[in-house]
């Protein structure tokens, strides 16, 4: 999957084992790091309620949505290509987890 595509790739990789590969692309796979790495911040923002410093959304949101919680979950091998300014340091923990 690519863009959210990616996103739900790397989602799936912590919370499902129904795939024997997976297959990312320019998907973001750790939700806080791209709030802060971005200038786009309306866009978290709006996407999860609110900036990652509020304790609160945080919590509720930013955690309970970010793949890389779940890394650890994940047995299957993984094919990550990247594309954006997200990608780079998202290829690169995912290759690492």
């Amino acid at each position: 999957g690519g863009s959210f595509g990616g996103y739900m790739v790397n989602w799936i990789a912590g919370h499902n084992q129904r795939f024997k590969a997976l297959a990312t692309h320019a998907g973001v796979y750790n939700l806080e790091h791209m709030s802060s790495a971005t200038e786009e911040l309306w866009f978290t923002d709006w996407e999860f309620g609110g900036p990652m410093w509020n304790a609160n959304v945080l919590n509720t949101q930013y955690r309970r949505w970010s793949p890389h919680l779940s890394a650890g979950k994940s047995r299957r091998p993984f094919v990550s290509s990247r594309r954006n300014r997200f990608s780079d340091r998202s290829m690169i923990s995912i290759s690492r987890a």
